[in-house]
């Protein structure tokens, strides 16, 4: 238990890692235009992820079931637990160093962003070289921004409605259902009244997704300098991180009812689920709130949101093209 803790520990470090580099990466290399949805596609391979995972394991866990016939566990609780039912979590855990390894070769041949290499890095030649070797042109030091042209004319919600739109649709819908289900919390406990209750809460998580979930994964890679992009996308990761361990952990004590002796083994009386599904509702309104002070992103480049490169349009300091750079 003690080796899988570390080795997990470790996983999450470089996880935890490449998680804004893949924004950064992705917002550095799109055009305004459909950036937003380039950066959001990245965000649902983690659906992906999830939902392949899981049919691995399910299907790890068949063989071994087929292969090795033991019975229930309500039956005989010691006979069912196989010796070689052991190498079934190994094997899945080991098939994740696949898709793994892949990402690190992927990782290793792709080159530094140009707006790193010339804005941080001050690089421009370098920049201009790799941006040659991405899009496969000839690029001159004396051109201008180059337009981009996608022969795809489909724009995704994101980039059509907005990011901060987006958002206040997610809280507030977030809002209305959470105290829809908190209000007459006692209505949804009669028999024949689950399925609303059900209903309600999956909404939630819709608008959660089509919502704060995914702008909060498109928004900072957006709006931060390049020198610290990254950085302060990782510094709201771990802000997400930190909320999401907090609500999981803190829903499980505070949903105990108030009557200790009706609380599960172990916990402590807490406020109940209908108080709790109440400060739900007050987080996600807060959160509408500070949507507020968000900048809207669509339609803009990076340059204009974080305003990299003013300060020396504002000296008016001439280089030359063989050798310019912009400072940050």
């Amino acid at each position: 238990m003690a080796t899988i803790c570390f080795f997990r520990f470790w996983l999450g470090f470089g996880f935890g890692g490449d998680y804004p580099l893949s924004a950064t990466i992705m917002s550095e290399y799109a055009n305004k235009k459909t950036r937003g949805a380039f950066i959001a596609a990245v965000f649902a391979m983690q659906g992906f992820g999830i939902l392949g995972g899981g049919i691995f394991a399910i299907i790890i866990s068949a063989v071994f079931q087929a292969c090795f016939k033991a019975p229930a566990y309500q039956v005989d609780p010691l006979g069912s637990t196989i010796p070689q039912a052991d190498y079934a979590w190994r094997i899945i855990l080991m098939a994740g160093s696949l898709p793994a390894l892949l990402t690190y070769y992927w990782r290793m041949k792709m080159p530094e962003t140009a707006r790193y290499t010339a804005l941080v890095a001050k690089n421009v030649k370098q920049a201009t070289a790799d941006m040659e070797n991405v899009m496969q042109v000839d690029i001159g030091t004396d051109q201008k921004e180059p337009a981009v042209k996608s022969g795809n004319e489909f724009v995704f919600l994101i980039d059509r409605i907005g990011r901060f739109t987006i958002q206040v649709i997610g809280f507030t819908m977030m809002t209305v259902f959470m105290f829809a289900l908190a209000i007459p919390y006692h209505h949804w406990t009669l028999p024949g009244h689950h399925i609303g209750f059900v209903v309600l809460y999956s909404l939630t998580f819709f608008f959660a997704n089509f919502g704060p979930n995914a702008t909060t994964f498109v928004v900072p890679a957006e709006i931060f300098p390049a020198r610290l992009r990254s950085t302060c996308h990782g510094i709201s990761a771990a802000c997400g991180k930190l909320g999401a361990m907090v609500g999981a952990f803190g829903f499980l004590y505070l949903a105990q009812p108030q009557d200790k002796s009706k609380a599960d083994a172990g916990y402590p009386a807490g406020i109940g689920v209908r108080n709790s599904l109440i400060v739900l509702g007050v987080v996600n309104l807060l959160g509408l709130f500070f949507t507020f002070l968000v900048p809207e992103s669509k339609g803009k480049s990076l340059e204009e949101m974080s305003r990299d490169g003013e300060d020396s349009a504002e000296d008016g300091a001439e280089v030359e093209n063989h050798n310019r750079t912009v400072p940050v």
